[in-house]
């Protein structure tokens, strides 16, 4: 059975991705990219990359932040991290992804539509929208994002 990936216009940016965090697993990450001056936290794991900045004053506060999504994780950022970053002021991109494939994705500090995957079930996103975090702008059955196809502002290099 195929579910939906749906668009989605997010209302509470903190309490969506903390609603996010018990639907995946262990080999799921947390992606942020942006402004990454308040993540202070004890992240197992967690790999900060440098990225390109037009003012230099800034580059060593910008960044890319790739953080494991485990117990202990999941556990700091819900209570410690998700509400301090500033999720719609300084991060740009907010990603879930999963063996290279991509869950969730939220460009321009969620004032663009965020797009949820197949991963997440029918019902769990009914529940999201209707507790008022999300209002839904589209669902379709559509073919799955990669890494290797990330819609981002800044590209990245793995190797």
């Amino acid at each position: 059975m195929e579910h939906p990936t749906y668009q989605l216009n997010v209302r509470y940016a903190v309490e969506f991705v903390k609603q996010l965090l018990p639907q995946v697993d262990a080999a799921t990450s947390l992606i942020l990219v942006g402004d990454l001056s308040q993540c202070r936290g004890k992240l197992d794991g967690a790999v900060r990359e440098a990225i390109e900045v037009e003012n230099p004053v800034f580059s060593q506060s910008y960044g890319h932040l790739t953080i494991p999504l485990s117990g202990l994780n999941k556990y700091e950022l819900k209570k410690n991290v998700l509400h301090r970053i500033g999720l719609r002021q300084l991060i740009t991109e907010v990603q879930m992804e999963r063996y290279g494939r991509l869950l969730c994705h939220a460009p321009n500090k969620f004032n663009d539509p965020a797009q949820l995957s197949d991963w997440f079930r029918p019902h769990f996103v009914q529940e999201l929208a209707h507790e008022g975090i999300i209002t839904l702008a589209e669902a379709s059955v559509q073919r799955v994002s990669s890494v290797k196809e990330r819609p981002f502002r800044f590209q990245f290099a793995y190797q």
